[in-house]
């Protein structure tokens, strides 16, 4: 067997660390290579892509990875990767352009590249010897699409306004791209089978309109630092969602309408200072009547524990099994009412930055289906009650000495399996 033909014949390639390595031209002329990573090449400037015998470049690659290639531009050539299922770019931040991509590609990352604009989802290679059949007239098959750190991103226009549909798209993420501005008119309209959305810290994008098209198989949503955000979406537009993230939506000001997201499993707020700011001036539970909801929300984690004043949250009655308060420095007790209102179903309470919690209520001995205790940075906790015979572990770190020396030699918590306490340095 000739050198040329064994070359030929190669599927795979992995080069890493090839630093003066810069010229990658035979790649694309092997008839039957499928996996492609390069990493840390230092010196490429482009992928010069020739086109093979048949015409098109790379004409089986399925999966090409380009990972910390800071000179990367450009790639050059034509009719590229028309069998191409996944793409993944990490850390090119020269990178200004992709080529069209070929519709079967389902899968495509790009984190921290210089992109000006998404690549175009087409590819124009028509039926033949060497070739695959790519019609711009199907749909993709793109099913999952990560956009982390993309600074030059200001649109998604051009990628998303030549389909009609992308019926295969499910999950969604588009991350830390701070000159993102808007998304196309009737964005979620094209994409019927979405599951999980996440749309973080990008903070000149308008979510004026972009959440009112309804997208009926959303599972999970997170929402992360949308200054423009103020209210939540009705319920018409998430019919089945089950966890719900928002975290540094500053101007949010209401939760009206969670109640009605009935299959509302999971719920996290944290960093949405105008909801604290009005949460402070409700009444505290237990000096206003409070009108059950129908929500069964299983897991709830705040930063800000008075948000449990906040309506429908106040409203939680045996519903909540897993509550977690990430920020507790306002914290000097716990709010005993909202704990005997959800006595039946919670099985996990975690504190964090619990530094003034001076006491726990008398009343955690109610909680019958308490399973797990959890307390940090306890460093003014005097004494913790008695606790219901259904706990099997118990947490707390940072504490004053004396209370590690109560628990442990007062013989009050043995029935407990797991114990850890841990006094304050």
């Amino acid at each position: 067997m000739t050198e040329k033909s064994s070359l030929s014949n190669i599927r795979s390639i992995t080069l890493s660390n090839c630093e003066r390595w810069e010229n990658l031209r035979p790649f694309g002329q092997l008839p039957f290579l499928k996996f492609l990573r390069l990493e840390r090449m230092q010196a490429v400037k482009k992928l010069c892509c020739p086109t093979s015998v048949g015409g098109c470049a790379f004409p089986s690659l399925q999966y090409l990875v380009l990972r910390r290639m800071p000179d990367l531009e450009l790639f050059e050539g034509e009719h590229m990767f028309p069998l191409l299922n996944e793409l993944e770019i990490e850390s090119c931040p020269s990178l200004k352009g992709l080529p069209a991509l070929p519709l079967t590609l389902s899968r495509l990352v790009i984190w921290t590249a210089g992109l000006t604009s998404l690549p175009m989802m087409q590819q124009d290679c028509s039926s033949g010897q060497g070739r695959a059949s790519c019609s711009s007239s199907s749909h993709p098959a793109l099913s999952g699409l990560t956009i982390y750190a993309c600074p030059n991103l200001t649109s998604l226009d051009g990628f998303m306004l030549q389909q009609q549909c992308f019926p295969a798209l499910k999950i969604l993420y588009i991350r830390a791209c701070e000159n993102l501005r808007h998304l196309p008119e009737k964005f979620f309209q094209k994409l019927p089978s979405l599951e999980d959305l996440s749309i973080e810290m990008c903070p000149n994008l308008t979510t004026h309109g972009i959440l009112d098209d309804r997208l009926p198989n959303l599972h999970s949503l997170k929402i992360d630092g949308c200054a423009s955000m103020t209210s939540l979406p009705t319920a018409e537009v998430f019919p089945r969602l089950s966890k719900l993230s928002i975290w540094n939506c500053k101007e949010l000001s209401s939760l009206d309408g969670l109640q009605a997201l009935l299959p509302l499993q999971s719920l996290a707020i944290e960093g949405c200072d105008k909801l604290v700011e009005l949460s402070l001036l409700q009444p505290p539970l237990g000096l206003t009547n409070t009108s059950p909801t129908d929500m069964v929300l299983r897991d709830l984690r705040i930063d800000r524990p008075a948000l449990l004043r906040v309506e429908p949250l106040r409203n939680l009655n045996n519903s909540v099994s897993d509550l977690v308060i990430t920020d507790g420095t306002e914290l000097t007790s716990l709010d005993e009412q909202w704990l005997l209102q959800n006595r039946n179903s919670l099985r996990r309470l975690e504190i964090c930055k619990a530094s003034f919690a001076e006491s726990l209520p008398p009343s955690m001995t109610d909680l019958q289906s308490l399973s797990a205790l959890e307390i940090h940075d306890a460093r003014l906790l005097r004494s913790i009650p008695e606790l219901p015979t259904s706990m099997k572990r118990l947490t707390i770190r940072g504490c004053r000495p004396e209370l590690k020396e109560y628990i442990e030699g007062s013989g009050k918590f043995a029935n407990i399996p797991w114990v850890v306490i841990e006094k304050s340095s």
